[in-house]
């Protein structure tokens, strides 16, 4: 993604983390999937980006020791399935996208956290996922959703 690129005039949404209305390196566009409402800004992110700051925040929570264990995992994963913008949960393909994302973000941990026997946030980050699958069985897509569901861990 081009980070001198900012909005344009032809109102396309704009990712409100980078500011840029251009797909990101992987040729997404800006997603909404929460309260958030306007036309062109309010709530539109990159999955990249969101994926970035959820990233970035719960390394932020994982650096705080003083709170409690429940308190602890509710802030590590609050940027994984929360807007941070109107507080509503993600939905649908983009709450999908970021329990994969967030998946992969422990596992990519795992020989950290098996180290500490920190199993418990590898069991949460798949209760989120399992969660945002459960959130979309609802549908003509129910199958795909189940089926993404089997694969947990890939």
């Amino acid at each position: 993604m081009n980070s001198t690129t900012t909005k344009s005039e032809d109102s396309s949404p704009s990712c409100w983390i980078c500011l840029c209305d251009e797909p990101d390196d992987d040729g997404k566009s800006p997603v909404r999937d929460c309260s958030c409402r306007g036309d062109t800004g309010a709530g539109y992110a990159h999955l990249s980006c969101l994926v970035k700051y959820a990233q970035t925040k719960s390394r932020e929570s994982s650096n705080n020791q003083s709170m409690s264990n429940d308190h602890f995992m509710n802030k590590l994963f609050e940027a994984w399935q929360r807007c941070p913008n109107c507080e509503q949960k993600y939905q649908h393909q983009l709450a999908l996208d970021l329990a994969d994302s967030l998946v992969s973000f422990v596992k990519g941990k795992i020989s950290e956290l098996i180290c500490s026997g920190d199993y418990l946030l590898v069991a949460a980050s798949l209760q989120v996922k399992m969660d945002a699958i459960k959130a979309n069985i609802r549908g003509p897509n129910e199958l795909d959703f189940i089926t993404q569901g089997l694969n947990l861990m890939d």
